[in-house]
């Protein structure tokens, strides 16, 4: 494999030690930049290239490292698309205002994570398993770090970085059903200062439409003890619990446009040893990234279920014995008028294009996540794709579980996709 890359960087890094918000304002150091290093060169500099190769590189070593050698049923990356990732993902350190210093660190962990994964290649092909494995966690530690922190950057970056590197595609508002500096009136006293702190930016907002159709159904009994008061408070339950999330979904007759998930009191089990506030909290920040997404990228094929946390009640409480907990507050979404399994399905082989695995790819290289699968990412009424399950946002890339469900055109072009970083 080429390191050709390399030299590019060592280049590139002695033009650097002026910020690249600099280029314009220096005549001369943006005509010395542009003579020396042809590949860095500010109009034609494009984050997306450069997240969206970081992603397929950090799904690439993911794969390597989970599968091992077992890769006949996932993408198979050929040694020059592999390269080409390699050094389209190392321009990554423009994507911010790094310090000389932060630069030179950040630029030799990545020459780091290359050379692991140069040694990796070599000592599975002398089965050396084990060591091939511990080269491989370097790299995919490292290039995911980085991946994470181009997106954070990019999606939170200066007016005038956008200004010099003209990207055209970060304009737009979001809209979103939750207010981060609401006056929440309800009396929230009783929950810990530490878990309110994280939950307050997605608590629902008084003025919210449903806020005090919520407080009406559950000041009055404890709705959420078991299924049996859950029913007879009015709701219609949407099937059974998760089998893995515990999480019951359910729609009711005075919250007309929303469905709400709820774990019951007689739950005692713990998704991955965490509480379900928790993963409440995930849930709404899976879907306000996806939402920031599609709102900043200008995306027409998919949609995100808004959603919101309802804290319950301090009263009434379930009943205090070793059969119940106390679960803090519910779910509110959405209702996105999803078509039903079999329509799902059909819309997946027959009416994806290439313009929404573009979109799917665009969202999945910033959004993270993971399980991306068809029930989780359902055909709606309205003709869009919409991500209703979010509770992973900080895992993936997930490029491969969607694979099996695609047409055989669209899964070639997929693929394509995810080894060359993009279009």
């Amino acid at each position: 494999m080429k390191s050709f890359f390399f030299e590019k960087i060592c280049i590139t890094i002695l033009l650097s030690t002026t910020p690249i918000f600099a280029y314009q304002q220096n005549q001369e150091d943006q005509i010395q930049c542009e003579s020396i290093v042809e590949v860095v060169k500010i109009d034609s500099f494009n984050p997306d290239i450069i997240i969206q190769n970081l992603a397929s590189l950090t799904f690439h070593i993911g794969e390597l490292k989970t599968h091992s050698q077992n890769i006949h049923q996932h993408i198979v990356f050929e040694e020059n698309e592999v390269d080409q990732l390699w050094n389209n993902s190392s321009q990554f350190y423009l994507l911010q205002q790094y310090k000389l210093s932060d630069q030179e660190r950040k630029i030799e962990e990545f020459d780091f994570a290359y050379k692991a994964y140069i040694n990796a290649i070599d000592l599975r092909t002398k089965n050396e398993s084990i060591l091939a494995q511990d080269q491989l966690n370097e790299a995919f530690n490292i290039v995911s770090t980085i991946w994470c922190e181009a997106i954070d950057f990019d999606l939170n970056r200066p007016k005038q970085f956008d200004q010099i590197i003209d990207s055209r595609a970060l304009k737009g508002n979001i809209s979103y059903e939750i207010s981060k500096n609401h006056h929440n009136k309800s009396d929230l006293s009783y929950l810990p200062k530490s878990i309110l702190d994280k939950m307050s930016p997605y608590i629902i907002s008084e003025d919210h439409p449903m806020k005090s159709r919520l407080d009406a159904i559950f000041t009055k009994n404890r709705v959420t003890q078991n299924e049996k008061a859950f029913s007879k408070a009015g709701f219609i339950p949407k099937g059974k619990p998760g089998l893995r999330s515990y999480v019951q979904v359910a729609s009711h007759p005075k919250l007309p446009g929303y469905l709400v998930k709820v774990y019951f009191d007689n739950e005692l089990r713990e998704k991955q040893h965490k509480p379900s506030w928790k993963w409440l909290i995930q849930r709404c920040l899976g879907a306000e990234k996806i939402d920031e997404i599609i709102n900043k990228k200008k995306l027409k094929h998919f949609c995100v279920a808004k959603k919101c946390i309802y804290p319950l009640p301090k009263e009434p409480t379930p009943p205090l014995t070793g059969k119940y907990t106390r679960h803090l507050a519910i779910l509110l979404v959405t209702d996105m008028k999803l078509m039903s399994e079999r329509i799902n399905l059909q819309a997946w082989k027959e009416k994806i294009t290439t313009k929404h695995l573009d979109e799917l790819y665009t969202i999945i290289s910033y959004a993270k996540g993971s399980s991306y699968r068809p029930d989780n990412i359902n055909y709606t009424e309205n003709e869009k794709f919409a991500f209703i399950d979010t509770e992973y946002p900080t895992k993936g890339p997930d490029f491969d579980r969607i694979r099996k469900f695609l047409s055989h055109d669209m899964l070639k072009y997929w693929d394509k996709l995810v080894k060359n970083g993009g279009k």
